[in-house]
């Protein structure tokens, strides 16, 4: 199996197939639960953006958040659900917005998210 990611990732479709399926669920859960808590906390510190610390982490997090990022990580979960269906898992159930995640091959036959 292969697989050209878009964005730089930490890993390979090979190395995430060598790891133990619970090992790449477990990545897949943290990774979302990241996304939604980062998300939830930049909404909630809106409200403090008079104090120059705040504001300054809030801008600091937007980087983290942003589309280009936002795409990276989700197709690092890609990578770990399509290493566990190498494994035969195929009914992962995810619980964050990735849940939009998708997959489309182009021309090439790559997998673009």
């Amino acid at each position: 199996m292969e697989y050209n990611p878009r964005y730089p990732q930490p890993f390979t479709l090979e190395q995430a197939i060598a790891l133990d399926p619970k090992v790449a669920s477990d990545e897949i859960g943290r990774l979302q639960n990241s996304i939604v808590h980062l998300k939830r906390t930049q909404n909630e510190l809106k409200d403090y953006l008079e104090d120059p610390d705040v504001r300054q982490a809030v801008e600091e997090n937007k980087v983290t958040v942003a589309p280009y990022h936002r795409a990276s990580q989700d197709e690092r979960i890609f990578m770990l659900k399509l290493a566990l269906s190498h494994h035969g898992i195929s009914d992962w159930e995810t619980t964050s917005e990735s849940n939009s995640t998708f997959a489309k091959h182009n021309e090439t036959g790559g997998i673009f998210l």
